[in-house]
């Protein structure tokens, strides 16, 4: 289940980052935060694994106590920013996917 919930997030993730076209984000732009999105996911998954009960019935403390969790979030909120901030002011070029 685990797995399937896995695949099914990214996926849904990287069709709305990939724009209108898709009645996504309003950038295809928003791609670029994919690898944000996948390490936090396959973090995630490395750290839950079970090593003991109390630890799995507690993912708040997973997620607020682990480093690069943070930093991948902290990266995560400054691209999108970013990338809306320079749309916003018009510096980037629209980007197609599709033909």
């Amino acid at each position: 289940m685990e797995n399937l919930v896995t695949v099914g997030t990214v996926m849904a993730y990287t069709l709305w980052s990939s724009g209108q076209q898709v009645r996504g984000a309003t950038t295809a732009w928003m791609l670029l935060t994919v690898p944000f999105v996948l390490y936090s996911v396959f973090r995630y998954q490395y750290l839950s694994e079970p090593r003991s009960e109390e630890q799995a019935e507690r993912p708040e403390e997973l997620l607020l106590g682990d480093r690069p969790l943070q930093f991948t979030l902290l990266g995560w909120v400054l691209s999108i920013a970013l990338i809306l901030f320079l749309k916003h002011q018009s510096w980037l070029i629209p980007m197609k996917l599709i033909g």
